[in-house]
């Protein structure tokens, strides 16, 4: 067994090409690290050791004709473990940590008109601890951004314009940065467009 007071870290994982355009890679992992964070006087310290356990899973390519789909999956579980934690007011998961996250985005190409194409991403956040003690989580959240590229020359050169939709259904959530009472409030929903040229 690893000493419990050293930082370590294993992993493993394997490579499935399904088709020579879709690719599936899988891995687990496994690692520990001291865990500091600030405690109920508001003092950052090492407040125990921090245990990481988790699965990956992402996948890549294109399945059907003109989708092309990029998507990525981590189940962990993040545990704080050492003497009197709870008489030290912490708790056993690791703030901002949460237990299932994921990212997805899908490209369609439209096939009568080839420059044009088309893009839905998805980020995913599960609930997470947003106090050392575990007493307050963070809600799961999903944010949606929808896009476009078309493609064209100007003057002979290779030239994209680039429209997208960032926080499409314009929801509205607290997020935790690992650190107690630091919360974060999305942007509004926004349309963004740029044009970019080669040289």
């Amino acid at each position: 067994m690893l000493p419990a007071s050293r930082t370590w870290q294993v992993d493993s994982g394997v490579r499935f090409a399904v088709t020579p355009r879709l690719k599936i890679i899988a891995g687990a992992y496994e690692l520990q690290k001291p865990y500091f964070n600030l405690d109920t006087r508001e003092v950052n310290r090492s407040l125990g050791v921090q245990r990481a356990k988790g699965v990956e899973l992402s996948i890549s390519g294109q399945q059907i004709a003109h989708f092309d789909i990029n998507a990525g999956i981590l189940e962990a579980k993040v545990s704080i473990v050492g003497p009197d934690l709870a008489a030290e007011g912490v708790g056993p998961i690791a703030i901002g940590q949460p237990r299932l996250q994921y990212v997805a985005s899908v490209n369609y190409t439209v096939p009568w008109w080839p420059k044009l194409s088309l893009d839905l991403s998805a980020v995913h956040f599960g609930s997470e601890p947003a106090s050392v003690d575990n007493r307050i989580y963070s809600p799961a959240v999903t944010h949606l951004n929808l896009g476009g590229r078309y493609r064209f020359t100007v003057f002979g050169k290779n030239s994209t314009l680039r429209v997208q939709v960032q926080n499409a259904p314009n929801s509205y959530w607290w997020t935790n940065l690992y650190t107690p009472g630091d919360f974060q409030w999305p942007g509004p929903r926004t349309v963004f467009a740029y044009i970019t040229t080669d040289l």
